[in-house]
């Protein structure tokens, strides 16, 4: 729940990209984003954890899609003016989460190395950026 609240707190603090839509106000923003947000988590949460090593690409792949979609549904908020370069940054973090988690699906799936240590290092890199979208 404190990640959450974590998450809570950036996300109110960012802004979105453009468009069309018209921006939200802040209230409207911060409850879109934490819709997303626990919808993410609760997804997150139901996934099924790995168990052997051959459970790493199908969770990875799982793990990945929920991680798009939130990605998609976040980008997609218009929020406040003032929020534009912040939001631009968070969306940009995230797109980096994304690309980790996906390039280390393929590389699972394709055999190539070791699941457990791939799992390993991308982890601590998967860290590091949530620390920098939580700062």
């Amino acid at each position: 729940m404190k990640r959450a609240a974590a998450l809570l707190v950036v996300v109110v603090a960012l802004a979105g990209c453009g468009g069309s839509k018209p921006r939200l106000k802040p209230a409207a923003f911060a409850s879109d984003a934490t819709k997303v947000c626990r919808t993410t988590q609760a997804r997150s949460r139901a996934l099924p954890r790995p168990v052997t090593p051959g459970d790493v690409p199908v969770f990875l792949r799982r793990a990945a899609r929920v991680l798009s979609d939130a990605v998609k549904h976040l980008e997609a908020l218009r929020p406040p003016a003032r929020l534009d370069a912040s939001w631009s940054r968070q969306t940009k973090l995230l797109d980096q989460q994304l690309t980790l988690v996906v390039g280390l699906s393929k590389s699972v799936k394709s055999r190539k190395g070791d699941a457990v240590g791939a799992v390993q290092r991308v982890d601590g890199q998967l860290r590091s950026g949530r620390r920098a979208t939580d700062a």
